[in-house]
């Protein structure tokens, strides 16, 4: 079934264009995009001034909440593929991540981040500095 994607391509930074429905490759999850966030790369990337802009077109988005084709409630990063502005996008497995129920699927896109970057204070040192850049407005508690 065609789905519609924000993409970006050459001379135009936005079109609403319908494409094919993504197939997941082995290790991928369709998850059906219910909330997108919209991050600094993301702005970076809709200037063409992230360092590593992937190939024209591209479908903008890698922080995503939404359900698997099973109804499972997830929040994804997409990662270099993006997609994440469509109404479906792949994630690799690896970068999926359970929903809980309290949780709406936009508190969700918030927290997309947060287990990537999270470091378990048992493996910092005394007299080790930790810096957090680019870090969201809040997460799901």
């Amino acid at each position: 079934m065609p789905h519609l994607d924000l993409v970006a391509e050459e001379h135009v930074l936005h079109r609403l264009r319908e494409l094919p429905e993504p197939e997941p490759a082995e290790g991928q999850v369709l998850v059906h995009v219910r909330a997108a966030g919209v991050n600094y790369a993301d702005v970076l990337l809709k200037e063409d001034r992230y360092p590593q802009s992937p190939p024209l077109p591209y479908v903008h988005g890698s922080e995503i909440a939404g359900e698997t084709v099973e109804g499972r409630r997830v929040v994804a990063f997409v990662r270099a593929q993006g997609g994440g502005y469509a109404e479906r996008a792949l994630a690799d497995e690896e970068w999926v991540f359970d929903l809980p129920e309290r949780a709406t699927f936009e508190q969700g896109e918030i927290a997309v981040t947060l287990p990537t970057i999270e470091i378990p204070r048992s493996e910092l040192e005394k007299g080790w500095g930790v810096l957090t850049a680019s870090t969201h407005a809040g997460f799901v508690a």
